[in-house]
This record gives structure tokens, sequence and C-alpha cells, in this order.
């Protein structure tokens, strides 16, 4: 049993899809592309962004984490930011060696400017607990007299 494909369509230069048919055969044919797309290879720009940097993305979910630790426990904020800081530098400086082949860019400066800004307010929210404490200021201090 052999398989016979069906004629092609009655109605001029158009293919089985409704593509108009280029008259040495083949849609396009002779080598030539399809308007509107550019052959493969060096050249014709960047090639298409791969998928986000890992890198930035945890940078990113560490400075947001960072600044919640920064105001209700200074120190672990402190040592998110520190990391979040370092992970947004590092992917930065992957995403500019692959020339744009991985995305996350605004990322991964996000998530370094976040570990700034947690690193600030630790320090700050720190030197300020240690100050009052050395004033005497307890405010757990509970009182045991009537």
């Amino acid at each position: 049993m052999s398989y016979t494909p069906p004629p092609p369509p009655e109605g001029g230069s158009e293919g089985s899809y409704g593509a108009p048919q280029d008259p040495n055969g083949g849609q396009y044919g002779g080598g030539q592309q399809p308007p509107g797309q550019y052959p493969p290879g060096p050249g014709y720009g960047a090639p298409p962004p791969t998928g986000n940097n890992t890198k930035a993305v945890i940078a990113l979910v560490l400075g947001i984490l960072g600044f919640v630790f920064a105001i209700c426990c200074s120190l672990l904020g402190l040592v998110i930011g520190i990391a979040a800081l370092v992970l947004g530098r590092l992917s930065r400086k992957e995403i500019a060696l692959t020339g744009g082949a991985q995305g996350g860019d605004g990322m991964a400066r996000a998530g370094f400017v976040l570990g700034i800004v947690d690193i600030v307010i630790a320090v700050i929210l720190i030197i300020l607990g240690i100050v009052l404490s050395a004033n005497g200021y307890n405010p757990f201090q509970i009182s045991t007299s009537p």
C-alpha cells in the first residue's frame, strides 16, 4: 500500500496554507528568508536571552528579605544584606560577560542596591541599640513590684 499526497489546491500562486509561493518552487525558495526574519549567525545583533541569571534572582530575594530582617533582627539583616550586595555585584559581572545572552541585570542591580540599604539600616539600628542599652534603656524589663 502506498501513499499518494493530495493534489495542490487550485487557485493561483498560494500554497496549502495560503502563503504565497515562489516561482522557483517551494515557499520562499532560492535560499531567501521570509520577510521580517533574519538568518541566524554573527553580525545580526545580540543573541536572544537564554533566561535570567540565577545569582541575580537570589540577590533580589535576599535584598528584600534583608530589608525585613534589618528592621526586626539587625544582625541577621546585616548578614543577608552583605550576601545580597555580593551576589548582585557578581551577577552583574556575569551578565556583562555573556554579552546580553543572559537576562536579569535589573534584578541584579536591585539586589545590589537593596543590599546597600539593608546594611545601612542594620548598622544604624545596631548602633542605636548599643547607645540605648548603654544609657540604661531596657524596654523588656519586667517590673515585679505592685
